[in-house]
């Protein structure tokens, strides 16, 4: 079997906001969201249902990826109020270390370390120790690294000697036993519904992005596994450089057909995908866009309504890949033309 059949499909991911914004590996940022679901009493209207989730979802053990149970059973579950709770952020140690988020409720304190991209390199040994210190009086204590996929610990966190005491919890795992939860219970948003609702499904959205890429990953990795990993190394890395030439002859093609229509400018956002494309505004409802694909050349004519592009009811023009660049100019002319688009 070729090795282009044995690549792993890719699921379509969904558009966010937090993406776009470029926040969303941004650990900071996505801690304040994170504390803002945390809080039981919040606008969102979704009450406890993050911190009971995060208590019952399944951990792994600190020092090996290994599945253990979560961390707090249904039973002990029932014995907490959850009805309020204190979040903090950034908490400052005695040591000037800083712990990522503490919830602080009436019986129990939970203490997270939130790692997104980063290595896991922390002094869990101090985090453990100030959560003791100040909360002495909680019931119950509980010590967690949040991730999005399990990782390592190395340095600081490699020397921590309370392994029994932190677990890694999965982002993606933690975040649809959310939904779950949600759904089951039909909790409705709170106030302004409608806006916390499109918030919520944003931030879900882009855990669930995160969670599709790590899962190509891995998918990669198991490909080339085995007593043939070596051929299937060699195959992928000669399709991935296949793969970078045509797309360097897709933008050659373009670039030099720019130069043949200076008023055109490259449309950025195909830096990383295998097509390119050039555009023109015309007047302030009318875009004419070029592109060059696997496909071939489409010439395309938008309308911009409202802030929103929507195509043109005509199908797009379309040339085969081999097409000429005169052909190409000719047919332009042409499209501009039939749809009496002016400057």
């Amino acid at each position: 079997m070729d090795i282009i059949e044995k690549l792993p499909i890719s699921k379509e991911r969904k558009w966010t906001f937090l993406e776009t914004i470029g926040v969303s590996k941004k650990e900071t940022i996505m801690a304040k969201l994170l504390a803002y679901y945390f809080n039981p009493e919040g606008v969102h209207g979704l009450r406890n249902i993050f911190i009971k989730t995060l208590l019952q979802t399944k951990s792994h053990l600190l020092y090996e990826h290994k599945e253990c149970e979560p961390l707090c059973t249904i039973e002990e579950l029932k014995n907490y109020d959850f009805e309020w709770a204190n979040i903090k952020l950034e908490v400052t140690t005695d040591n000037d270390n800083k712990i990522d988020i503490v919830i602080e409720t009436e019986k129990i304190v939970i203490a997270i370390e939130f790692k997104i991209n980063h290595y896991l390199d922390n002094p869990l040994d101090d985090y453990y120790k100030y959560i003791n210190d100040h909360y002495a009086e909680k019931e119950t204590k509980y010590f967690i690294v949040l991730t999005p996929k399990w990782k390592k610990p190395i340095k600081a966190a490699k020397n921590n000697n309370k392994e029994n005491e932190f677990k890694q919890i999965i982002l993606s795992h933690f975040i649809d036993n959310v939904e779950k939860t949600r759904i089951n219970k039909g909790r409705c948003f709170g106030a302004n519904d409608a806006q916390q609702h499109q918030i919520y499904q944003d931030f879900i959205n882009t855990i669930e992005n995160r969670k599709i890429k790590i899962k190509m990953m891995e998918e990669y990795f198991k490909l080339v596994e085995g007593d043939d990993n070596d051929d299937n190394l060699n195959k992928l890395d000669s399709a991935f450089r296949d793969m970078q030439y045509i797309k360097k002859k897709i933008e050659s093609k373009v670039e030099e057909l720019r130069k043949k229509l200076p008023d055109f400018d490259i449309i950025e956002d195909t830096k990383n995908k295998l097509n390119s494309a050039i555009h023109r505004k015309y007047n302030h409802n009318f875009h004419l866009k070029i592109r060059l694909s696997l496909k071939g050349w489409t010439i395309e004519h938008w309308e911009i309504n409202s802030g929103t592009q929507i195509i043109d009811k005509d199908k797009p023009k379309t040339l085969k890949y081999e097409s000429s660049l005169e052909t190409v100019l000719i047919e332009v002319k042409t499209f501009i033309k039939n749809h009496n688009i002016q400057k």
